[in-house]
């Protein structure tokens, strides 16, 4: 333990913080996740009915992260070091941590993936080339490849766990001087050299990001151009145009939540900086991710933004007409009365 410097502990560095603000986004993001669920599957109109599977596969994945994050493991990390304790639901029955771990990674790896194949799909839909009927041959094995690969890319991490005991004593000899909780937990050390872990990482979301854009600007191309020689109607055009900036919305502000804590990571490993109570808060941030990709799903696309209206209109129109009924009613009681006593 390095004993020359002191880590001051508060309520925003404890493990009740973390996990309050956690409980709290589960318990906010799950009537929203199940509202997404119903708009996909019921309130899909035709016209987005090619889209429908990717969008309920992409909602599906987001889901699964949010939850494994939030819910099953809420990783209590000790950056900038990979050494981490768990603090939800499946530490409570002593799941193995490498587990844990590994299943955040696949379900974020998944999730990018399926952002990817609904790009995939919209260009495939879309889009008329000479070869399309080659790429419908192989596209279905092409995205089952792709997230076979993604998965194995994060699967390793399993095997390449130093040995634990050795591992703990040297990030805490690295650490200030922890609040004895700390000590007392039982930490997980995921890698002491974390080259693989970051490479796997960043070609995973550089690869994603290449593929979204190259989707995005054939998909845009070809319509412009089949507008041009008048086999895609001005109608059509403008459909897909606000699907796809719609799309892009959905997409893009969610992933804005993992910027500002991916900065914050990378700069916490260059520099060798500890701070615990930040830490928590690069959680928190990332655990949103979910209630936001739903909430903007629900708004950015029309049919889902009328059902979200709808309920919320209807439910007022209920609540008036009670109060109304109620009001007649006491009005008739008073009226009754009125007559009697006369």
């Amino acid at each position: 333990m390095n004993s020359t410097r002191i880590s001051h502990a508060g309520y925003f560095d404890s493990p009740e913080f973390l996990s309050l603000v956690l409980h709290i986004n589960t318990i906010i993001s799950t009537p929203i996740h199940l509202f997404g669920f119903y708009c996909i599957i019921w309130k899909t109109p035709i016209a987005m009915k090619s889209a429908k599977l990717y969008l309920l596969n992409l909602h599906i994945w987001v889901v699964l992260f949010d939850y494994s994050l939030s819910t099953l493991t809420i990783p209590f990390l000790l950056l900038p070091h990979f050494a981490v304790y768990t603090l939800g639901v499946f530490s409570w029955f002593h799941v193995p941590y490498w587990f844990q771990i590994t299943m955040i990674f696949f379900f974020f790896a998944n999730m990018v993936v399926s952002i990817v194949t609904i790009f995939e799909s919209r260009f495939y839909t879309v889009c008329q080339f000479a070869w399309k009927p080659y790429w419908k041959r192989w596209r279905k094995v092409g995205i089952t490849i792709y997230h076979v690969v993604y998965s194995c890319l994060v699967i390793p991490f399993v095997f390449l766990a130093p040995d634990q005991e050795t591992a703990i004593r040297s990030v805490f000899a690295k650490l200030p001087r922890l609040p004895q909780y700390i000590y007392e937990a039982n930490i997980y050390v995921l890698c002491e050299d974390y080259t693989y872990h970051l490479f796997s990482l960043v070609a995973i979301l550089i690869s994603a990001f290449v593929m979204v854009f190259s989707f995005s600007i054939l998909l845009m191309w070809n319509a412009v151009v089949q507008l041009k020689s008048r086999t895609m109607s001005q109608k059509t055009f403008q459909l897909q145009k606000s699907f796809l900036i719609s799309l892009g919305i959905q997409i893009l502000i969610p992933v804005c939540t993992f910027a500002l804590p991916g900065i914050y990571l990378w700069i916490s490993i260059l520099v060798d900086y500890y701070d615990q109570s930040l830490n928590h808060f690069t959680v928190c941030l990332f655990s949103i991710h979910g209630f936001l990709s739903s909430m903007v799903m629900t708004l950015v696309h029309r049919p889902y933004r009328e059902a979200l209206f709808s309920f919320f209109s209807k439910k007022a129109s209920t609540r008036s007409n009670e109060n109304s009924t109620r009001r007649f009613a006491r009005f008739n009681h008073a009226v009754s009365v009125g007559v009697i006593a006369t």
